[in-house]
């Protein structure tokens, strides 16, 4: 019996000790720009009210796909989502990173451009240099 109850112990410690293990986030940025964005939602950047070549923070699902490398307000509406260029530091060496992070919800920072509509002009803009995404809860 010593051992059955032993065991119980045991297996409740290892199940409890997993959850409370914290979910490491995805985060990648360039290192030699660190600047920090101006918080802004999407309804701000679409109507108009960000500063053209602002650096801005935006937060939002991330998509990471051939011909759909965007960030989303919600799931698949083009029309209020913002296709993203990377800088070169970090579109050279994070394509692996940057898969993992599709379909998530991100902090992304880089500079607006209102003109440049993405791939096929189906986006609301474009958000240009981006240098930072991390992955958010």
């Amino acid at each position: 019996m010593s051992k059955f109850v032993f065991f119980i112990v045991i297996s409740f410690a290892l199940i409890s000790c997993k959850s409370s293990v914290s979910k490491e986030r995805i985060s990648v940025c360039s290192t030699d720009n660190m600047l920090k964005g101006v918080k802004a939602s999407f309804k701000e950047v679409t109507d108009g009210k960000v500063n053209r070549e602002q650096v801005v923070e935006l937060t939002g699902v991330f998509q990471y796909n051939f011909e759909d490398v965007a960030i989303y307000s919600d799931k698949g509406n083009k029309a209020a989502a913002l296709w993203v260029n990377f800088n070169e530091d970090i579109d050279n060496k994070s394509d692996s990173l940057l898969h993992r992070l599709s379909g998530r919800k991100v902090r992304i920072i880089g500079k607006i451009n209102l003109l440049d509509k993405g791939h096929l002009s189906a986006y609301a803009g474009s958000m240009d240099s981006v240098f930072c995404i991390k992955e958010v809860e």
